[in-house]
């Protein structure tokens, strides 16, 4: 018996969901120009330029190795779709990279960014090729109600299947994040067949039978809530309009089934990491997450499935703030709240330098990190394979229970910076011993909870001078934070820092060229070279009054170099001469050149 034609009724939920306080706000709209941004600390913008230039750079020293995809890599398989809208469970088919189609109870039928080409590119001929085969073709699919979009990046939006999606289901009703409409009017589809969203909006999805055939059983309507969710990521079809189109990740409760979609995003951004070191360690536990995920699973958790992305994550300094690894992406299944979760993003096209099959491997790391289970919880399946999605058994790890929102988080912004200012900016500067306490705290109100240190710790290092004590041995770690903090707020960070050098000696006159890079990005650093600790009435050898010529020398260069816009390499060029006429003052050949340069001559 065929089914019956379903037209599609697009309107306001009868029920709106929770929001976060601040949502009429949308910080996420760019103020300054048109577009959008990603408005956290999380989030480390990076142009298309410096992208490709650390690429060639990695690939012309050999640290950029091209994945093997000699097979067998991903098993493919044929689906096996449903052949009517009567089912009982939930169900997900994986069909490669982000696309999945997801079968609802309720007769529901939704595919998530299609992409049925053999590339992922604006051309026929270049760019990245499928090593994996397609599954099926898009006209293999018998039903296919919504087509949802999360950005419009090639590999999650195409021209050829979005043609083919329209001519073999006309019917078909698209969603897509704001800016995307007039991409989809060009391509011919009627303007009532595509709707729009802002983050946190929610659409109330009706698909009623349009005629019935004589003789046809009644069918019921079929109703679905389709939200558009944060995420943190970037768009872009061409060079030239990147993040005019807004990218999201979606929520879809239908049948008494909710499931979240993540599409493509990152969770924190997180600078060069010496080669086996772990990016999770407490070196990089200051390093800010994305909250929106956190406030997902408070507001709209928690979710039967998730399907969330594990892979195009190395580098990890290039891609990070886009692209979640493992590690990212079990934080962000805990944080939405999924009770369970099957990984997409991988396994189709070679976009960056990780080996084709270490998501998965990298991914039961992570569980096992975050102490959950390895199996039937958080997994991946073969292309074209489809997972019934069973409630979590008893005894196995559930999501957290949803917790009482914290009262502060609950004000609206504007108070909430008015509260933070008053807490943590102090009219003299704070002073922190790094000889007695080498690892400083930051303030209890930072250490409340993730979302209120992601939101105050602009305001507290911005806002602040601070006086630091510190051995010159120690100041590498210290400058290694400074530098992350610069990255992560911006060129100034901190406003100033007066910092009381203890214990100088020339064999740690190296870190000259941190405090100088320091200087160079716009942190006003003020050194005091004192002698060896504890004893502050010492008398200022003239080893000590050499080191610290040396070190005001090296702040000037990076003061000058801020001020004339010399650029990175004429300051390594600087730096290098500093370097010498150090060495040649220690041999006690140059004291007077070092001396000049330091007070500007």
């Amino acid at each position: 018996m065929a089914s019956a034609i379903m037209s599609a009724i697009v309107s306001p939920p009868m029920a709106p969901s929770r929001q976060p306080p601040d949502v009429a706000a949308k910080a996420h709209h760019n103020k300054h120009s048109t577009g959008f941004v990603n408005p956290w600390p999380s989030y480390i913008e990076r142009s298309g330029p410096q992208m490709l230039g650390s690429i060639l750079w990695m690939r012309l020293s050999g640290q950029w190795k091209d994945p093997d995809t000699t097979p067998p890599t991903v098993p493919v398989r044929k689906p096996e779709f449903l052949p009517s809208r009567q089912t009982g469970k939930l169900r997900a088919t994986w069909l490669g990279h982000a696309c999945y189609y997801v079968e609802f109870p309720s007769g529901l039928r939704v595919l998530f960014d299609p992409v049925f080409t053999e590339r992922c590119s604006p051309f026929a001929r270049v760019g990245p090729k499928r090593f994996t085969e397609m599954p099926c073709q898009v006209e293999d699919i018998p039903f296919m109600d919504a087509v949802v979009i999360s950005h419009n990046h090639y590999d999650h939006l195409s021209h050829p299947t979005i043609q083919r999606i329209a001519k073999k289901y006309p019917n078909a009703h698209y969603f897509v994040g704001l800016g995307n409409k007039p991409w989809f009017k060009h391509m011919g589809l009627d303007d009532t067949n595509v709707t729009e969203m802002d983050w946190w909006e929610e659409k109330q999805f009706t698909l009623s039978p349009a005629r019935r055939g004589e003789g046809e059983q009644k069918q019921a309507d079929i109703s679905a809530v389709i939200g558009c969710l944060p995420c943190q990521h970037t768009s872009a079809r061409t060079a030239f309009d990147k993040a005019q189109t807004l990218w999201a990740s979606w929520s879809i409760t239908s049948g008494g089934k909710k499931i979240w979609f993540g599409g493509d995003t990152g969770y924190r951004a997180v600078p060069a990491v010496p080669k086996g070191e772990f990016d999770y360690s407490e070196k990089y536990a200051d390093l800010p997450h994305c909250p929106a995920f956190a406030q997902i699973g408070e507001l709209r958790g928690p979710f039967d499935l998730g399907l969330i992305p594990i892979g195009a994550y190395d580098p990890r300094h290039i891609m990070s703030p886009m692209h979640a690894n493992p590690y990212d992406s079990v934080n962000i299944f805990v944080d939405t709240k999924c009770k369970k979760a099957l990984g997409i993003h991988w396994g189709t096209w070679v976009l960056t330098s990780e080996e084709v099959m270490e998501p998965p491997r990298v991914l039961r790391e992570a569980l096992k990190w975050k102490a959950i289970e390895e199996k039937g919880v958080f997994e991946t399946c073969d292309i074209g394979e489809s997972r019934v999605i069973e409630p979590p058994q008893p005894g196995r790890w559930h999501p957290p229970p949803a917790q009482r929102p914290n009262i502060l988080m609950t004000l609206p912004a504007e108070l909430r910076n008015v509260i933070y200012e008053a807490l943590l900016v102090r009219n003299e500067p704070i002073h922190i011993n790094c000889v007695k306490h080498p690892r400083w705290r930051d303030p209890r109100l930072l250490r409340v909870s993730k979302a209120i240190r992601a939101e105050a710790s602009t305001i507290y290092y911005k806002g602040n001078d601070f006086d630091f004590s510190i051995l010159l041995s120690s100041l590498p770690g210290l400058c290694a934070k400074l530098r992350r903090l610069t990255e992560r707020w911006g060129l100034r960070p901190v406003r100033s820092l007066r910092m009381t050098l203890y214990n100088p000696r020339w064999c740690h006159m190296h870190v000259g060229n941190d405090l100088a890079m320091l200087a160079y990005r716009g942190v006003q650093l003020h050194p005091i070279v004192r002698p060896d600790y504890p004893d502050p009435q010492e008398v200022i050898s003239s080893r000590h009054d050499m080191c610290g010529t040396a070190l005001v020398a090296a702040l000037k260069i990076g003061k000058l170099g801020a001020e004339q816009d010399w650029g990175e390499k004429r300051m390594r060029a600087r730096l290098k001469q500093w370097l010498v006429l150090c060495l040649s003052s220690k041999a006690g050949g140059k004291h007077s050149k070092l001396w000049k340069l330091a007070i500007g001559v």
